[in-house]
């Protein structure tokens, strides 16, 4: 699902996330040749204001968590559901969502704060000339139907593009269909 991004979102996004970055890097991966330090923080609190906005816009209960200088728990809960954004400003040549795979990685660094949701987010903040910045709500899937211990997940492994970190690559055909979140948030996930 794709969603045009307000200018006051971008502006918030970008001040509060100067507060995000710490001058060191406690956990995860290090930034690879062309990344640049910070960004990825823009990018999840540019999407999880989205999807905050989007699931309050559907009359679902939400709270986001905003952490300064110090890892989040989670990025917001939905009714109740803790969510955690995996964000990244991959841009593919067809926004056709029938043609595209957008895989999902979880970083072996965040196996000890599991959420119950992760959901893939596509965040575009410097589309091509003539289109409006946007999100792109992807696949999600619940932490409670992955295999444990995560290190034996059939998941596990290198991720790319991370220089050798490991984690969860979770293929975009396991993911479940971001049209279908609204109605696990409301409890009528049959």
């Amino acid at each position: 699902m794709k969603v045009d991004i307000p200018k006051a979102i971008l502006v918030i996004a970008q001040e509060f996330s100067k507060f995000k970055t710490p001058p060191v890097r406690t956990a995860g991966f290090q930034e690879q040749q062309g990344q640049i330090r910070g960004t990825g923080d823009v990018l999840d609190t540019v999407g999880t204001l989205m999807l905050t906005h989007h699931l309050a816009s559907d009359n679902i209960p939400v709270k986001m968590q905003l952490a300064l200088w110090q890892g989040d728990d989670y990025d917001l809960e939905g009714n109740g559901l803790s969510i955690n954004l995996k964000t990244s400003a991959w841009q593919p040549s067809s926004d056709d969502f029938s043609q595209v795979n957008y895989h999902m990685a979880i970083k072996e660094s965040e196996f000890n704060k599991l959420t119950d949701i992760f959901i893939q987010t596509m965040v575009h903040l410097t589309p091509p000339p003539g289109v409006i910045p946007h999100v792109h709500f992807c696949g999600w899937i619940e932490t409670k139907l992955l295999d444990y211990p995560l290190i034996t997940n059939p998941y596990y492994g290198e991720l790319p593009n991370t220089g050798g970190s490991r984690g969860l690559w979770i293929p975009a055909r396991d993911l479940r269909p971001f049209s279908e979140l609204a109605d696990r948030l409301r409890g009528n996930d049959g």
